[in-house]
C-alpha cells in the first residue's frame, strides 16, 4: 500500500505526539511536585503548576493535529491546507521545544 504525502504527514505528526507523551511520562517520575509552565507569568510562583499539568502538552499537541487532520478531511482548497498542516506542525514543534525547555530547568 502506497501512502500519499498527506497521509506520510499525518503519520509523522502522529508519531511526534507519541514521542512527546512517552517524554512526558518518562521525566513524570523524576519531576519535583512543581514546575515552571507559565513562562509569560511575571512572578516566579505564578509561573509554577503541578507536575501533572506537563500533559497539557501532548494533550495540546493531539488537538492541534485533529484540527489539522479534520481540516484536511473538509476543506478541499489545497493552499488552506498546506497552511494549517503547516502551522500544527510548527505548534506541536513548539510544544515539544516547551517539555524539554521545562525538564531541563528542573532535572
Amino acid at each position: 500500500m502506497i501512502m500519499s504525502t498527506q497521509q506520510l504527514k499525518y503519520l509523522m505528526a502522529l508519531l511526534f505526539i507519541v514521542l512527546l507523551t512517552m517524554a512526558s511520562f518518562a521525566y513524570f517520575i523524576i519531576l519535583p511536585s512543581e514546575i515552571p509552565l507559565f513562562y509569560s507569568l511575571g512572578r516566579i510562583q505564578d509561573q509554577l503548576a503541578k507536575k501533572e499539568f506537563i500533559f497539557l502538552l501532548p494533550g495540546l499537541s493531539l488537538i492541534f493535529w485533529l484540527v489539522a487532520l479534520l481540516f484536511g478531511k473538509t476543506i478541499k482548497d489545497d493552499v488552506v491546507i498546506k497552511l494549517v498542516d503547516l502551522v500544527s506542525f510548527f505548534l506541536i514543534a513548539v510544544l515539544y521545544i516547551i517539555l524539554i525547555r521545562t525538564i531541563y530547568l528542573v532535572t
